[in-house]
């Protein structure tokens, strides 16, 4: 894996679903992240949590990309807070490090937590330089991982 792409949903509604504003937030994010995106969109690999809104979002992310929908993953481990599965950070990026060998690139939508912990968590665990500590990752935004150089940005505009 060559790139580790961690993207938060976006803004959501009283139903906790996926907002219109959410949706506009997801499609910006996309066109941002095409350039992170290493090799054909066959190699790229995205993980989602169960959450209708991170579902929502990575719909979204899926198909402006051209990412084949073969290529998803779901999984109720990458939720938290309020979700069916305790979190579990450790679990979550072993899941990860086990998925990394199948894609270039792995994009993982998720929620505020996991956004924060995923990157430093690989980086640590794989001999990459130290990943600065980010205190916050708003909705629609992702932090993109460069598995070769240990660099890591936030990328998307501001949100909550």
């Amino acid at each position: 894996m060559k790139k580790l792409i961690v993207c938060r949903h976006g803004e959501i509604d009283a139903d906790r679903r996926l907002s219109l504003r959410g949706e506009a937030q997801i499609r910006d994010l996309s066109e941002l992240l095409r350039p992170h995106v290493v090799g054909d969109v066959s190699e790229v690999l995205v993980m989602t949590s169960t959450a209708l809104r991170a579902i929502g979002s990575a719909r979204i992310l899926i198909h402006a990309l051209g990412i084949p929908g073969t290529r998803v993953h779901r999984d109720d481990l990458l939720w938290s807070g309020d979700g069916p599965k305790p979190r579990d950070d450790f679990a979550a990026l072993v899941y990860v490090e086990t998925l990394a060998p199948h894609a270039e690139t792995l994009v993982v939508v998720t929620h505020l937590e996991y956004c924060l912990s995923l990157p430093s968590g690989y980086a640590l665990r794989n001999g990459l330089k130290s990943v600065p500590p980010q205190l916050a990752v708003n909705r629609g935004q992702a932090r993109v991982l460069d598995c070769e150089t240990g660099e890591c940005v936030t990328v998307g505009g501001s949100g909550s």
